[in-house]
């Protein structure tokens, strides 16, 4: 029986660990103390049965009692050797056992911390892309207000249109008056025939005059619609600018809304693997108090055997009833382990499920990437052709008009600045959505290391529930050897 009583505490270590890499609530520790209590009583009630038993079993105590041959002595004696010697070389194996298991202790709490290790860098990680969603939304806000910005001095432009308008207007009631002079020039010739002459010479001055004016209008002419094709030219530019800029925060919008969808599908994810991995532990602890109600019965039925010796009856009966309820129990076990198969089943598909999330995610960001250098070409390409086409103006405007010309470079180099700028802003929106690219490949990698883990974890497990299910065996071995040996001595 001592051994017996060194497989239960075997046992209760064992549960023990289970527990600590569960992380049970102070409910689950509660009935740890329950049953810590009852295998106490149990270690008590068992240690009265082995003092009994070796009394019985004593040789010679038993030479004493029973009268009969001395062959069958000799035969008794040989099989209680036997047991003595399979006592030792399972004391040997439980303190085996007992070596292997402080090292799995030892690498469970070495795991633990790594795991909470890992939890903390999650939780900064996570920090981290907070915070770089909240500049990202900063710098939005920043683009439009840029965007504001240009729509004001766009409205500036549209005013100093206006002023040229009315500049234009007054040059033509200034030639509409220059023209009612010509005809009072004419009334006035025909008046003073005398002084054809110098109203010839007056004439011919003034229609040199006159052609100096309609040259010089025409000019101006041309020049207010070279400066209005431009004025268009820029609108259009500023209008194209500003729904590249819009649809460029959209795309943004959506990145970071596929970004907030995915991590808070993770962390589900990750809860709801945490939910049923507790489920898991809480049916394993259901089912180690089942095989404690096993080892307590076994243990009274035993206790049982040896005082009902002249009951034979009740004392088969009592037998019977014991199978079959290890039976049903056996039958539980095996239902149990088969729902602890179903759960990591559904584990296995849940990570399947993941991994396939995380490759259309890796999917969307290339397509994302492959996006955003083409609008990055047709921005510059566009960029180019404007230039251009702002030189060739800014050209002509120089030969019409110096003054209007140098008023307008400052104007053209002012808003090349802000689209410079504007560029930018965009290079850097670019580089934090590449980085947070980056941070989230890499809590995908930890993430899959911490599943690598988690099976490790598992397969340890699995291994302990073999040793337990070995142990078990050889209990029942040695119980059964026992019975027969109980029996035998009953029977003589």
């Amino acid at each position: 029986m001592e051994p017996i009583v060194e497989e239960t505490k075997i046992e209760k270590d064992i549960n023990l660990e289970n527990v600590s890499l569960d992380d049970r609530p102070s409910e689950n520790n509660k009935d740890l103390v329950d049953t810590t209590t009852e295998t106490k009583s149990n270690e008590e009630s068992d240690k009265e049965h082995q003092s009994l038993v070796q009394k019985n079993t004593n040789p010679v105590n038993f030479c004493i009692k029973i009268e009969g041959p001395d062959d069958d002595n000799q035969f008794i004696l040989a099989e209680l050797e036997k047991i003595k010697e399979q006592r030792q070389h399972l004391k040997e194996e439980c303190l085996g056992l007992k070596g292997e298991m402080k090292e799995l202790e030892s690498e469970r709490d070495k795991l633990a911390g790594l795991l909470k290790l890992m939890k903390v860098e999650w939780e900064k990680e996570y920090k981290k892309l907070q915070v770089k969603y909240q500049e990202v939304e900063n710098n939005k806000s920043f683009l439009e207000s840029q965007v504001n910005e240009l729509q004001h001095e766009k409205a500036r432009d549209q005013m100093e249109l206006i002023e040229l308008k009315s500049h234009l207007s007054e040059l033509q009631h200034e030639h509409v008056k220059t023209q009612n002079e010509l005809h009072e020039l004419r009334s006035s010739q025909e008046a003073e025939t005398e002084k054809l002459q110098a109203v010839e010479n007056q004439k011919a001055a003034l229609s040199k005059i006159f052609q100096d004016q309609e040259n010089g209008l025409q000019m101006m002419m041309k020049g207010m619609a070279a400066e209005r094709e431009s004025w268009q030219q820029r609108e259009a530019d500023l209008l194209e600018r500003q729904l590249v800029i819009e649809e460029t925060l959209k795309k943004k919008e959506c990145e970071n809304d596929v970004l907030r969808k995915e991590l808070e599908s993770v962390l589900a994810d990750k809860r709801a693997i945490k939910q049923r991995l507790l489920d898991a532990g809480k049916e394993k602890l259901i089912a180690d108090g089942k095989i404690r109600e096993l080892e307590s019965v076994k243990t009274r039925s035993v206790y049982e055997l040896t005082k009902s010796k002249n009951d034979e009856e009740k004392f088969s009966s009592q037998i019977d009833a014991s199978k079959k309820h290890i039976e049903q129990q056996k039958a539980q076990i095996v239902t149990l382990t088969k729902k602890l198969a179903e759960s990591e089943t559904e584990k296995r598909k849940i990570i399947q499920m993941l991994e396939k999330k995380i490759e259309a995610t890796e999917r969307t960001n290339d397509c994302l990437m492959n996006d955003l250098e083409l609008m990055k070409q047709d921005k510059e390409s566009r960029m180019r052709k404007k230039f251009h086409e702002k030189e060739k103006n800014i050209r002509k405007k120089y030969h019409g008009h110096s003054r209007d010309s140098s008023f307008d470079i400052d104007k053209i180099d002012l808003l090349e600045q802000r689209i410079t700028e504007l560029e930018n802003s965009l290079k850097s929106s670019n580089i934090e959505c590449d980085q947070l690219r980056e941070t989230l490949s890499e809590v995908q990698s930890k993430y899959l290391h911490a599943v690598s883990d988690k099976d490790q974890l598992m397969l340890t497990k699995r291994e302990l529930d073999k040793k337990v299910k070995s142990l078990d065996d050889q209990l029942q071995d040695v119980l059964a050897k026992n019975v027969e040996l109980v029996t035998r001595m009953s029977s003589q």
